[in-house]
C-alpha cells in the first residue's frame, strides 16, 4: 500500500530551491561550448586561484546579510591584510605563515572591535582580512587599492546565492556558486576578447537574469 505521507516531487519547487547550481551548470555548458580554451586545466586553475579572496569575501559578507546588515569595508579591510602581510614579509623578513597568522589576528580584531560598534552603537556590519591575503600571495602585490569593488561583488555572489537582503536566509554553499557564477562570467568574457566596458554591461544583465531566477 502507497504511503499516503510520501511527498510527490514538484519541479518548481526543486527549480527554486537549487536554482544556484542549475545557473552555475548552465553557465558552465555554456562557456565549454562558446570557447575551446574555457575547458583546460590552466583556465580552471586560474578560475580557482582568482576567486579564493572573492568567495572568502563573499562568506563573510554572507553573515553580515543574514543579520540584515550590509557590509561597508570590503575593499578597505582586504587591502590592510595585503599590505600588513607584504610589508612584514619583504621589510620585516618575517616567515610568510607567521605574516599570514599576525594579519589574521589583526583582522579578527578589527572584525572585533566593528562587532561592539554594531552591538553598541547600531552601526553597520564589517568584514574580509583574508581575502586580502590571498589577493596578495597571487599578485606578488600589497596595495591600499587592492580591494576596490569588491562590496558589489561580494553582495551579488550572495544574492545570487539565495541570501535575502532583509537577512534571515541564505546558503554558504550556495554563496561560494554565486561567487563561482560571477567567476564564470567574467572569464568567459575575457576569453572572448569582449572590452571591459561591455563586460560591465553584459555582467549586469546575466546577474540581473539570475537574481530574477
Amino acid at each position: 500500500m502507497e504511503n499516503k505521507n510520501t511527498r510527490k516531487f514538484n519541479l518548481r519547487t526543486f527549480l527554486i530551491q537549487n536554482n544556484t547550481y542549475i545557473i552555475f551548470i548552465i553557465l558552465f555548458i555554456v562557456c565549454c561550448v562558446l570557447s575551446e580554451n574555457f575547458f583546460t586545466v590552466m583556465n580552471l586553475r586560474n578560475i580557482a586561484l582568482q576567486q579564493a579572496a572573492p568567495i572568502c569575501v563573499a562568506l563573510g559578507a554572507l553573515f553580515v546579510i543574514l543579520t540584515g546588515g550590509i557590509d561597508l569595508s570590503v575593499g578597505s579591510i582586504m587591502a590592510f591584510g595585503a599590505c600588513f602581510a607584504s610589508i612584514m614579509i619583504r621589510d620585516m623578513h618575517m616567515n610568510f605563515i607567521i605574516a599570514i597568522l599576525l594579519s589574521m589576528v589583526l583582522g579578527l580584531l578589527l572584525g572585533a572591535f566593528s562587532g561592539i560598534l554594531v552591538a553598541c552603537a547600531k552601526m553597520q556590519g564589517f568584514v574580509a582580512a583574508l581575502a586580502g591575503i590571498f589577493v596578495a600571495s597571487r599578485t606578488v602585490t600589497g596595495a591600499a587599492t587592492i580591494g576596490e569593488g569588491q562590496e558589489l561583488d561580494a553582495i551579488t555572489a550572495c544574492v545570487i546565492g539565495g541570501a535575502s537582503l532583509s537577512g534571515g536566509s541564505g546558503s554558504v554553499l550556495k554563496s561560494v556558486f554565486g561567487a563561482l557564477v560571477l567567476a564564470l562570467i567574467g572569464n568567459i568574457m575575457n576569453l572572448l576578447s569582449v572590452p571591459s566596458y561591455p563586460q560591465d554591461i553584459i555582467k549586469g544583465f546575466i546577474i540581473i537574469g539570475a537574481v530574477l531566477m
